[in-house]
């Protein structure tokens, strides 16, 4: 089953965003949560993306394996149950972790058994599990990749506001704000909290009032989608001035944003009841499909010799 992936036209254009924003917003962050459901199958891809330029990342580009995805799937499979209303396994999960100075891309995919069951040719998929968190730090090599704002980014804020290290560039600065959303004032404390509180797999956002989603048909493929409009979880702006500057945008300024996406598709037709998606299964679908064409194709046939004959008996008819 291939994971189709409109959310990649989303985080492009974050990427896009950073590069024609340039140095007004320093970094930013938003992370997607696609499902795609085929016959009581469940297949989750996760893409997150983060660019900071407060603190350095380890430097790693790897495919997760061996006993630290053996833990990943642990407590991916700890995350989605508290919530699921029947207990869920995790398969077939795979994590690619790439990171530089400043960037840390992550992508996830698994498959959830236990998510569906069948009855009268009707599939039903749980979808309760969807608000959910891993609250594990994520390692690889030396590089903590699920609790990003605990680890980097809240300890960064904290050095900010002190100026507790003398090699920091803005060392001898003395005037620190922070900023959310926009250019709302809070204090050290607050915006050391919501740096901190910042995660890769954090989609505790996410409701499963799906009378919130909109939903979508396309005629073409086919297929039904519910998508969670997109929303903000994050916007932090850290300002960094000299005492006699008389402007506050004067000086070093820092920006935090996240966003986050979801969407669900299935084949065909299906409606969302209870936190379920209800469908039916493949083969009563597609037999639907079928007969539908021979009735078309029965159709034209039809009406093609009936528009001969018409015709032939016009030919016919004596001037």
């Amino acid at each position: 089953m291939e994971l189709k992936n409109p959310i990649r036209v989303y985080l492009f254009n974050i990427l896009l965003i950073l590069l024609i924003t340039g140095s007004n917003l320093n970094y930013a962050s938003g992370s997607s949560l696609e499902v795609e459901i085929d016959d009581g199958e469940a297949k989750v891809l996760i893409e997150s993306i983060l660019y900071q330029n407060i603190t350095k990342f380890p430097e790693i580009d790897t495919n997760i394996s061996g006993s630290e995805l053996n833990m990943a799937k642990s407590d991916f499979e700890d995350a989605l149950n508290v919530q699921a209303r029947k207990p869920l396994n995790v398969s077939s999960l795979s994590i690619y972790v790439k990171s530089n100075d400043s960037w840390l891309n992550v992508s996830a995919t698994f498959e959830l058994d236990g998510v569906s069951s069948v009855e009268n040719d009707v599939i039903s998929t749980d979808l309760s599990w969807i608000p959910f968190k891993v609250l594990s730090d994520l390692k690889v090599g030396n590089l903590s990749y699920n609790l990003v704002g605990e680890e980097y980014l809240r300890p960064a804020i904290y050095e900010l506001a002190n100026q507790s290290a003398p090699s920091h560039e803005l060392a001898n600065q003395s005037n620190v704000n922070f900023f959310s959303p926009f250019y709302t004032p809070i204090t050290t404390s607050m915006a050391m909290n919501i740096a901190g509180n910042v995660s890769t797999f954090d989609f505790n956002q996410f409701s499963t009032n799906f009378t919130s989603w909109s939903k979508y048909f396309d005629e073409k493929s086919f297929t039904t989608s519910w998508n969670l409009p997109t929303r903000t979880i994050l916007d932090l702006r850290v300002q960094v001035t000299s005492e006699n500057a008389t402007d506050l945008r004067t000086g070093a300024e820092f920006y935090s944003y996240a966003d986050a996406y979801a969407t669900v598709s299935i084949p065909g037709q299906g409606v969302i009841v209870d936190h379920s998606v209800i469908c039916e299964n493949s083969s009563n679908r597609y037999s639907i499909i079928m007969l539908t064409n021979i009735i078309v194709l029965i159709s034209l046939v039809i009406v093609s010799r009936y528009a001969g004959k018409r015709l032939m008996d016009t030919k016919r008819t004596p001037n």
